[in-house]
C-alpha cells in the first residue's frame, strides 16, 4: 500500500492503518487508546461520508510512541442522497472573519472543501455522557474551535442516532430535508470498530457539490466512552482530552497533521493544551472560504 504523500510520518516502522475498501466509505481521523505505559495514541484524518473521500491517517499520541500511516484520497458516489437545494437571497457570515495571526504556514489543510460562514455547522449528540464533564468540556472545545475560525459550531440538541461505521450525510427521515448535522457520539468498538486497538476517537468532514460548489456539508466526532472515563481518572486527564478534541475538531473543520510538535495538529500529543500559532492560522483559513447562496 503506498503511503500518502503529505503523511511524513508514513516511514515510521509501526502499525499500519489500511485504506478502507470500496463502497461508503468510514470515518477516518483516530485519536488513540491509552497504552498500559501511560502513552495515549492519536488518529487522525478528514471524514468521509457524503460525496468526496479525502486523505486517510493514523497519528501518535504520547511522548514516545511511533507508528507508520498508509493514506488514499478518493472521490465516491454521493452516500445517502443530497436534500434540495434552496436559496438565501443575501447570505452573510454568521461569525466575523477572523484575522490570521501575523506570518504564514504551520498548518496544513486537507480537505477538498470548506464550510460555509454563512450557515451553521449544526452537531448533535448521542450517547451517555463517559465521566461527569464530558459534555461540557466538549462544548467548551467546540466554542473554542468557533471562536478561532469564524464559524458558528451550534448545539441542535440530543439524538439516539446510533454511532456507524458508515454515515449518510443525508438522512430526511430524521434530521429533515438538509444535511444532517455532524454527529458526537459517546460509543465503543462494538458500535464502530476502528475505535478497537489504539483508537479512542474518529472524526473528520464529508464534502459535497452544491449547485457546482464544493463545500463541506456534514461529519462526525467518534469517542470511545469507555476508555474516556479511564482517562478522566488520571491526574491530567481532562488536558489529555482537552488536546484531544480540540486535535478532532481541527480534523473536523479541515485541518491535517503538521510537523511542529507545538501545535494541536501535530500527530502526537505532547502537551500542547492549546492551538498555536500554526494552528490559528490553520483555523482562519478554513473559516474563510466563501459564502454560498446556495444550501
Amino acid at each position: 500500500m503506498s503511503a500518502d504523500p503529505h503523511d511524513f510520518f508514513a516511514s515510521a516502522p509501526a502499525r499500519t492503518l489500511e485504506a478502507p475498501p470500496p463502497g461508503p466509505p468510514a470515518p477516518a481521523d483516530a485519536r488513540a487508546k491509552p497504552r498500559r505505559r501511560g502513552v495515549v495514541v492519536l488518529g487522525v484524518a478528514v471524514l468521509l461520508s457524503a460525496v468526496a473521500a479525502v486523505n486517510i491517517h493514523a497519528m501518535g499520541h504520547g511522548s514516545t510512541s511511533t507508528f507508520s500511516a498508509g493514506g488514499t484520497s478518493n472521490t465516491t458516489r454521493a452516500f445517502g442522497g443530497s436534500p434540495p437545494v434552496t436559496t438565501l437571497s443575501h447570505p452573510h457570515r454568521l461569525l466575523p472573519a477572523v484575522p490570521a495571526v501575523a506570518g504564514s504556514g504551520g498548518y496544513v489543510f486537507e480537505a477538498d472543501a470548506r464550510w460555509d460562514p454563512c450557515r451553521p455547522i449544526r452537531y448533535v449528540i448521542a450517547g451517555a455522557e463517559p465521566f461527569d464533564g464530558a459534555n461540557a468540556l466538549l462544548t467548551q472545545t467546540l466554542d473554542e474551535a468557533s471562536a478561532r475560525s469564524g464559524l458558528q459550531l451550534v448545539y441542535a440538541g440530543r439524538t439516539n442516532e446510533p454511532a456507524l461505521p458508515s454515515r449518510a450525510s443525508y438522512q430526511p427521515d430524521r434530521y429533515g430535508k438538509t444535511w444532517a448535522p455532524v454527529l458526537v457520539a459517546w460509543t465503543d468498538q462494538s458500535a464502530v470498530p476502528r475505535l478497537g486497538a489504539n483508537a479512542i476517537g474518529l472524526g473528520g468532514a464529508a464534502s459535497a457539490s452544491v449547485h457546482g460548489q464544493q463545500r463541506l456539508v456534514s461529519g462526525v466526532l467518534y469517542f470511545d466512552a469507555p476508555e474516556l472515563s479511564l482517562i478522566a481518572q488520571r491526574p491530567t486527564g481532562f488536558a489529555e482530552m482537552r488536546t484531544v478534541m480540540l486535535h478532532e475538531i481541527g480534523h473536523l473543520l479541515g485541518l491535517g497533521h503538521v510537523q511542529d510538535p507545538a501545535e494541536v495538529m501535530y500527530p502526537t500529543d505532547v502537551g500542547q493544551a492549546d492551538y498555536n500559532t500554526g494552528d490559528l492560522r490553520g483555523l482562519a483559513y478554513a473559516g474563510s472560504g466563501p459564502c454560498s447562496k446556495y444550501s
